[in-house]
């Protein structure tokens, strides 16, 4: 299974608790062009520890990444490409906080309505101010008639456009948050191989997005992903090669 991240903040907080759930199910591979994944090669550009491959390229070159690694589909069973401009994949990961540019909200306009993009939203809702409605003039009954009409209307037959469904989304404060992971998970990751364990509302996002395609239940996916891990020392350029 192929899967890219699309982010502007740092892919770490979701990267390394999907390589804990999905490391569960088979090899990871991890193509990236976030230099901080080096740490958990002893700041190589390639290596791997347990069942799981780390490629770095600062540069995003995705097809010098697969050149490296002697790429071919079948190679890994879940394959992550993190910020490196894939386009072929089979699901696309795109994360949000409360505070995303104006080039990445363009980004998210030409992709918001494929059926593989999912969005993940990371942190909590930005605060917003009440206001007080502004008291609206009495319609008369012909009138009242009339905008029922349109809304039926409306709801029958109008599509949304891609700008109409990104702003449900950016705006959609019912969706769940999913915590970022502490400094001291991300610490014992990196220095311990200790992987971090998701908060149950990633838990839930991630089930969501992969029970199905593991073909396993909500309660057997949970308890895979609530494990406890114990660090490893081995650290291996040829681990899942």
């Amino acid at each position: 299974m192929e899967i890219a991240i699309k982010a502007e903040t740092d892919s770490r907080v979701l990267v390394y608790p999907l390589i804990k759930v999905l490391c569960n199910y088979g090899t990871v591979a991890v193509y990236t062009s976030n230099k901080y994944f080096t740490r958990l090669i002893e700041n190589e550009l390639e290596g791997g520890f347990k069942n799981i491959r780390i490629v770095v390229n600062p540069e995003a070159d995705l097809e010098a990444i697969k050149e490296s690694d002697d790429f071919n589909k079948s190679k890994y069973d879940f394959i992550i490409y993190d910020n490196v401009g894939a386009t072929d994949y089979d699901m696309l990961i795109c994360m949000l906080t409360n505070r995303i540019s104006e080039s990445y909200v363009q980004d998210l306009l030409y992709i918001i309505q494929d059926s593989k993009t999912h969005v993940l939203k990371f942190g909590s809702p930005a605060p917003t101010r009440k206001e007080k409605p502004e008291p609206k003039a009495k319609k008369s009954a012909k009138d009242e008639a009339v905008e029922e009409d349109d809304r039926d209307f409306n709801k029958w037959h109008q599509e949304k456009t891609d700008e109409d469904v990104l702003k449900e989304v950016l705006s959609d404060r019912t969706t769940k948050w999913c915590k970022f992971p502490s400094f001291d998970m991300i610490e014992n990751m990196e220095a311990r191989h200790i992987m971090p364990t998701p908060d149950d509302g990633l838990i839930k996002e991630l089930f969501r997005l992969f029970g199905e395609s593991l073909s396993i239940d909500e309660r057997m996916f949970t308890k895979g992903a609530r494990i406890k891990d114990e660090s490893s020392s081995d650290i291996s350029g040829t681990d899942v090669r």
